[in-house]
């Protein structure tokens, strides 16, 4: 029977198994969200070439822009700081093309917590970048 304790487990053994074909191949892999029943799950598999993270999410995030320039988002606004509709700064790590209600995935600056926002949660940009690394950080 699963669940979220052995599936967190699984998680942790997969990224262990694929630790040599990342090497190998010089890929980056990642296991995204598991859904489960009973007796079988699902998950998201994303595999983006070179190891160097920064630039993997960079490049998914560029993959992902045909569903999000219906709201001004290019390529320059990876990682650029903005302001949400409660006045908090976030910035902008990634685009999620699957997720209907909260597709903006955010790293809050004060904190460093990473939050899914709306598309309206932008309330204006401003001209700085996030530099801290946000890698460690699961999905």
């Amino acid at each position: 029977m699963l669940n979220t304790q052995l599936l967190d487990t699984f998680r942790s053994d997969f990224k262990a198994a694929v630790a040599s074909l990342e090497d190998k191949y010089d890929f980056n892999i990642k296991l995204g969200k598991i859904i489960y029943l009973d007796d079988r799950f699902t998950a998201k598999l994303t595999v983006v070439e070179g190891r160097n993270p920064e630039n993997a999410a960079f490049l998914l995030f560029k993959a992902n822009l045909w569903k999000f320039q219906d709201i001004g988002i290019t390529e320059d606004k990876f990682k650029q700081v903005f302001i949400d509709i409660k006045g908090e700064e976030y910035a902008l790590i990634g685009l999620s093309t699957n997720a209907r209600r909260y597709p903006l995935q955010c790293i809050r600056t004060k904190d460093g917590i990473r939050v899914d926002l709306t598309k309206d949660s932008i309330l204006f940009w401003k001209n700085l970048y996030y530099a801290n690394s946000f890698f460690d950080i699961d999905y």
